[in-house]
């Protein structure tokens, strides 16, 4: 093989080509590498900065309130201008272009980061962003949680003076030094208390400041203060305890009047100081007499007595209130003179403004001024003459006051001294009758609602009197019902579903009739309780079944007889068309079971069904046999029975053309032929062994139906003698 080789110049150019070639794709390649692409690989390089990144200051959390600060390493060419912007997951955060961040509730679950840009003369510049952290929420710091007096208008919370203890009653307020986060404690916090007691909460305190109560004395008081700030958890901070002190509790002067005389009233007075939180001081009360405490006498206001004339009284007062001091005060002497006349009286004697005989006053109403040694007597008047004996305090009225007014005068007698009489209002005595709780009663041993056939009854209270009397009327839908007049009414089948009502009137001689209308019932329909019919064993195919009369018993006996409808059943299924009492078993009713069902029907009644007990169609059969005699037309006919109960007897009776053959009860009977071709059947009859019968019927015609020769020749045997009939009675 030749080989040609290109001249050497165009070789040697050849592969310069090849080389510079290769040289610049070399560069170009690298330029790519270093990110700035093909353009500013041949045009202007970029400065850049290495990866910054992103601490927390102080070691704290990363968390709300946390300063973030953004650190760097080496730049290229050189460091020149660098500047920040923090990003909330990659988009810039608003005026958040500093090296430092405090992060904020919007931040808390997001990712932030800080892109640092460098900035060199005669480069593009060069940026880069930190790993992106995720802030949670932050923690609210609180500290100095201490007390202050917070009396009403002493002080505002910031100028109140620090306590450690205070009284019950006094206001005491909780108040909060430093609070806020690492750097951000200017974030807005909302506050809120609670004040416990012994550890637990007391309800209702939930303001900055509380009062203290008797139930805080002797117990441990203490607030907790929790802060609530958007992108903070809530933080929390309980007080030390607080020294809680009894309350100040005293007496102003227990007043008395100087001189008091005997009968007189007079007031007492006293005004308990301390500072109110709701609840009252319990006061109690001695009375002394010149200095020695008088039995008994324990009430705040007492009338003076007999003995207490020429003597001192005082008063003593004791405060208790629970977590209070207790306060005791003793009243000025008070001097007790005689009485004199103008002291004493008796008057405003009360008594019921009406009444009825057999009503009964035992209390009288009066006001008096009269000495421990006056007695009081009593006249019972009846229009303004005194009634016999009656001289008692009490008074019951009796018929005799039925129309008139009757009064009592009540008589002071006091030793020494006048009487003094007063005489009560007029008390009229009226012929009222009363009706009360009226309503309509079931009559008795009868529960349930009202229904058709039971008795129902008025019933109500009543006050008694002498030759009372009852009248009544029952009412349906407000029209009368005609001879419904006694106290008691049994319900018919127009009442169901009306409204029944009853008036009675009360009449007594003297008195005002009183009339009274009962609540209205709705009678619904009565129930018939239905026994099942009866059917007797054995039912035969072909025999008759009747279904006995079942036992009904319902509210209202006297009412119509109910009406009865029937179905049949066979083995618990209804036979179509089988709704008369009697039924005639089938063929195809031979070994089943069959029941009959009942229902009744009443008006104003619900329907009741009730169905027998199943009767199983017995499976016993009857059929013939016969026998011919030689030499003769006769034959004997033998009735066979076959599938009979235990214990059955069996009966017959033979027919010739439905006429009892007279002898003719045995199982085989000889049939002879007239020539007039008979027919005969026998009547075949089982009765158990509980005595309960049942029938069927056999027939045969041993010698057939007359031939068309027979049947002709007797027509004209028949128009023979027809025609010499004939012949004989026209001669």
């Amino acid at each position: 093989m030749r080989i040609v080789r290109p001249p050497a110049r165009a070789y040697l150019r050849r592969r310069l080509t090849f080389v510079v070639a290769l040289l610049s794709s070399l560069l170009v390649g690298l330029a790519v590498w270093q990110g700035g692409g093909l353009a500013s690989a041949v045009t202007v390089e970029a400065a850049s900065i290495q990866t910054p990144t992103v601490v927390v200051a102080g070691n704290q959390p990363v968390a709300t309130g946390e300063m973030l600060r953004a650190g760097y390493g080496g730049c290229l060419p050189s460091c020149g201008v660098i500047s920040y912007q923090w990003l909330r997951d990659g988009s810039p955060i608003a005026a958040a272009a500093n090296s430092d961040y405090i992060l904020v509730a919007a931040d808390v679950g997001h990712a932030i980061s800080v892109r640092v840009t460098n900035t060199v003369a005669g480069y593009d510049p060069g940026s880069a962003d930190s790993v992106a952290v995720t802030p949670a929420k932050g923690t609210f710091y609180m500290a100095d949680l201490v007390f202050y007096s917070a009396a009403p208008g002493d002080c505002t919370a910031q100028s109140c003076p620090q306590v450690t203890s205070r009284k019950v009653g006094q206001q005491v307020g909780g108040q909060l030094g430093t609070r806020g986060g690492s750097y951000d404690n200017q974030t807005p916090a909302a506050l809120t208390w609670q004040w416990y007691r012994d550890g637990s909460l007391i309800a209702g305190a939930v303001k900055q400041t509380y009062q203290l109560l008797g139930a805080d004395f002797g117990h441990v008081v203490t607030v907790q203060v929790t802060s609530h700030a958007d992108g903070y958890n809530e933080a929390s901070l309980t007080s030390p305890s607080l020294t809680v002190e009894p309350g100040d509790l005293s007496i102003d002067q227990v007043t008395l009047p100087d001189t008091v005389r005997y009968l007189e009233g007079f007031q007492t007075s006293y005004q308990p100081r301390y500072i109110d939180t709701g609840e009252t001081p319990t006061a109690t009360f001695q009375w002394y007499r010149d200095g020695v405490a008088i039995p008994g006498a324990t009430t705040q206001n007492r009338s003076v007595a007999s003995e207490d004339i020429g003597h001192q009284l005082t008063l003593a007062v004791t405060l208790t209130m629970p977590g209070y001091t207790t306060a005791s005060g003793t009243s000025n002497p008070m001097t007790v003179a005689e009485a004199g006349d103008q002291n004493l009286y008796l008057r405003d004697v009360k008594i019921a403004d009406t009444a009825a005989p057999g009503d009964t006053i035992d209390k009288i109403g009066l006001s008096s001024r009269l000495p421990d040694n006056a007695t009081l007597s009593y006249q019972w008047y009846r229009d303004g003459k005194p009634i016999t004996g009656a001289t008692d305090k009490t008074y019951t009225f009796v018929q005799a006051d039925l129309g008139h007014t009757v009064k009592v005068t009540v008589t002071a007698h006091i030793p020494g001294l006048d009487d003094i009489a007063a005489t009560s209002n007029d008390c009229v005595v009226g012929g009222e009758l009363s009706i009360a709780d009226f309503r309509i009663e079931l009559a008795s041993g009868v529960s349930g609602a009202p229904r058709t056939g039971v008795t129902v009854a008025a019933a109500f209270s009543y006050a008694p009197a002498e030759g009372l009397q009852f009248d009544y009327q029952w009412f349906r839908n407000g029209a009368a019902i005609d001879g419904a007049t006694a106290q008691s009414y049994q319900l018919k089948p127009d009442d169901v579903g009306q409204s029944i009502t009853v008036r009675s009137v009360l009449s007594a001689p003297g008195y005002d009739d009183k009339a009274a209308t009962s609540p209205a019932v709705v009678p619904v329909k009565g129930d018939i309780s239905l026994g099942a019919p009866v059917l007797l064993a054995p039912i035969n195919v072909g025999t008759n079944a009747t279904a006995g009369s079942p036992a009904a018993e319902w509210y209202g006996a006297e009412t119509p007889q109910p009406t009865y409808t029937w179905q049949w059943y066979r083995d618990g299924a209804a036979i179509g068309g089988a709704t008369d009492r009697t039924y005639t078993a089938v063929e195809a009713d031979r070994g089943h079971t069959l029941s009959v069902a009942a229902t009744a029907h009443l008006a104003g009644y619900n329907d009741a069904t009730q169905r027998s007990a199943g009767v199983t169609v017995t499976s016993w059969s009857a059929d013939l046999t016969m026998a011919t005699i030689p030499g003769t037309s006769d034959v004997d006919m033998t009735a066979v029975v076959s599938g009979l109960p235990a214990g059955a007897t069996v009966a017959y009776q033979w027919l010739k053309n439905g006429a009892e053959i007279p002898g003719g009860t045995a199982a085989t009977q000889r049939l002879s032929n007239d020539g007039a071709h008979p027919q005969y059947s026998v009547r075949v009859t089982v009765t158990t062994a509980d005595g309960a019968s049942a029938s069927q019927s056999l027939t045969v015609s041993p010698y057939g139906s007359p031939t068309l020769g027979e049947l002709i020749s007797r027509i004209v045997d028949m128009l023979r003698r027809i025609i010499d009939m004939l012949s004989h009675l026209f001669g």
